[in-house]
């Protein structure tokens, strides 16, 4: 059960982290068009709602509350359109490139973490598997002694009435 809710998780983190690079490629691109079409701004617009979205529900998933070392919703927040990028300073543009990509390591380590856990729990479970079995041998060792023990017990005691030679 825990390994398919981690698989979850992994599988949910990565598909965010290739949203997240589909934006930074988008507004990335935006730089050096002259123009942006509308299809183009509502297409951008979407997908910066769908992440905005995605990256509550994953939070919440991974239950990690919000750090001042986590920009992601920074990013979100200071991209208002494609637009908007073609007149945004340098200055704005490093802060916002740095940001992104403290993001992308933070989803990264995420996945890194998750992914640890997943074979962490794999080496727990067959330890806990051959620890079981170990139990097991044991246990059914002791219930073949306790019949062996009986049965010369009966056979001593039948011997005893003379009614085994």
């Amino acid at each position: 059960m825990t390994d398919k809710l981690t698989e979850k998780k992994i599988e949910h983190t990565k598909e965010f982290l290739e949203l997240w690079m589909k934006f930074h490629e988008t507004y990335k691109s935006a730089l050096n068009k002259k123009t942006i079409s509308p299809e183009e701004e509502n297409n951008f617009l979407q997908t910066k709602s769908l992440i905005a979205r995605k990256y509550q529900y994953l939070m919440d998933e991974l239950e990690i509350r919000p750090t001042a070392e986590d920009r992601t919703m920074d990013v979100i927040a200071t991209i208002l359109s494609l637009e908007s990028v073609a007149t945004t300073s340098d200055m704005q543009l490093k802060k916002l490139e740095g940001d992104w990509h403290s993001s992308f390591l933070l989803l990264n380590r995420m996945v890194g973490k998750l992914e640890a856990g997943k074979a962490e729990s794999k080496k727990t479970g067959v330890m806990a598997l051959m620890t079981n079995k170990l139990y097991y041998i044991i246990a059914l060792c002791a219930v073949i002694l306790i019949f062996y023990f009986i049965s010369k017990i009966f056979i001593n005691f039948f011997k005893a009435q003379g009614i085994l030679k």
